[in-house]
């Protein structure tokens, strides 16, 4: 007889998994796989309209137009939704065919709750998916870890969601609109100090358009940014009271005493900003002394990034502030769609060092990265994995598409023998085994850019 698989959800929306279920289904020898989406939820579940989650299920199973049939059979059948009814409208329809029933395993958690569950199965086959990695160990069918609860709840972070649909499925949603949330909330900033990172951020948050209220950085003349932002040289040179940005980005080196511009900054506005700076190596209160400390903090990309156009969406960032309830730096974080780790209070320098091994290292580095940021730093053992691997792999990036010379970053390649005394004094604290580890870094890049060590630094190879 003709084999055909029932394979029945919401679909909203469909999505990559729900594909892969189908091409292994097809593997497996059906003959068909009959797509229905459900018309009216039996559990009161809230969907989409039918109209669009069918469109979209055609979309996405528009591979296979001989073999996989999109069916709108429910929306013909008196509400709610019911399986059993469904089997049987489709067995008087297609009486040559033997149909499989394919459910989720969470679906098979509540079977009690559906209606005539013991006949169904008593009735058909019943071919349970599981979700996850497959194991061969239990060669059950799973589809990959992918929802559509996930893909609804990040609708608006486009970087998350869209590696996880077919593409005609994601232009489908976007067109129309679909599953719209409050988008993130309009937010005034302003860049102090362009940079690589400054640069990155303002090509970001371009896509968003989210561009800063102005930019101030005293090479301003030999390298003017091709847009229609106001750009001052200074603090001293900016309007009195003129602009009211909600958060000001600090992308300016990380030894650079702020104290003389903080006392201009606070001259220029009637109120208080939130002040936020994108290096790591000291703390709120250090980076902005006689700062309100409740409206500072430290957001630090835990990527390497040696150009303008470095991706910074859904990235690893460090974070330090006193206000975890800050909703000023929660609403930036949203607009560059991050992922957050709290950089422990006194262990920035430590912290900062973990990030130059990762993101200038060998196999070795990486390991003690690890090691430092799950033993040292109380980050979990995903996190630490996670964001090494983020800094390796970025770092990576930028060599092979920038070279060695302009691909390099980090306080070696700046010549910020300060901020490396700070890792060296941090390692001696908390981590002394990984000294050697750190110098012979510095060795190794130094010798191939052709940097020569300051004595002190040489001293300590002897």
């Amino acid at each position: 007889m003709f084999k055909s698989a029932i394979f029945g959800g919401s679909f909203d929306p469909p999505h990559l998994g729900h594909l892969f279920v189908v091409t292994t289904l097809l593997n497996m020898g059906f003959d068909e796989v009959r797509i229905i989406p459900v018309a009216s939820h039996p559990l009161s579940k809230k969907c989409l309209p039918f109209s669009l989650r069918f469109q979209m299920a055609k979309l996405n199973f528009g591979l296979f137009p001989e073999r996989v049939v999109v069916d709108d059979i429910e929306n013909k059948l008196p509400a709610p939704s019911r399986t059993w009814d469904t089997i049987i409208q489709l067995e008087k329809m297609h009486p040559d065919s033997n149909f499989t029933l394919i459910i989720g395993e969470d679906n098979l958690a509540i079977k009690n709750n559906w209606y005539k569950w013991q006949e169904i199965t008593a009735k058909i086959d019943v071919l349970t998916i599981g979700r996850g990695n497959f194991d061969s160990s239990n060669p059950q069918l799973k589809i990959p870890d992918i929802s559509s609860s996930f893909i609804r709840k990040n609708i608006n972070y486009h970087n998350r969601i869209k590696d996880l649909l077919n593409p005609k499925v994601f232009k489908f949603i976007q067109n129309n609109n679909l599953y719209s949330r409050e988008n993130p909330p309009d937010l005034k900033w302003a860049l102090i100090g362009k940079g690589k990172i400054g640069t990155a951020l303002i090509h970001n948050l371009k896509q968003k358009h989210q561009l800063p209220l102005y930019i101030i950085d005293p090479l301003i003349k030999q390298n003017r940014l091709q847009l229609t932002i106001p750009q001052y040289e200074s603090i001293a040179t900016l309007p009195q009271n003129k602009y009211s940005p909600d958060i000001i980005v600090f992308a300016t080196p990380d030894n650079l005493d702020l104290t003389t511009e903080l006392e201009l900054l606070a001259d220029k506005h009637t109120y208080t900003p939130f002040l936020v700076h994108t290096g790591g190596m000291k703390s709120p209160e250090q980076r902005f002394p006689n700062w309100p400390n409740a409206k500072t903090g430290l957001l630090h990309p835990l990527k390497s990034v040696s150009t303008s156009k470095t991706n910074l969406f859904d990235s690893f960032w460090g974070i330090s502030t006193l206000n975890n309830n800050s909703k000023i730096l929660k609403n930036f974080l949203d607009l560059l769609e991050g992922k957050t780790v709290d950089i422990p209070e006194g262990k920035e320098a430590l912290y900062h060092c973990g990030c130059s091994l990762a993101a200038n290292g060998t196999a070795i580095n990486l390991a003690k990265t690890k090691d430092l940021f799950y033993k040292h730093l109380d980050l979990s053992k995903n996190n630490s994995e996670g964001i090494t691997m983020q800094l390796a792999n970025s770092a990576l990036a930028n060599l092979n598409n920038s070279g060695i010379i302009k691909g390099l970053t980090g306080p070696l390649v700046r010549r910020d023998w300060q901020t490396i005394n700070y890792h060296l004094k941090a390692l001696k604290k908390y981590s002394p085994e990984t000294i050697q580890i750190y110098l012979n870094m510095l060795l190794s890049f130094s010798n191939l850019l052709n940097i020569d060590l300051p004595k002190s630094i040489k001293n300590l190879f002897k």
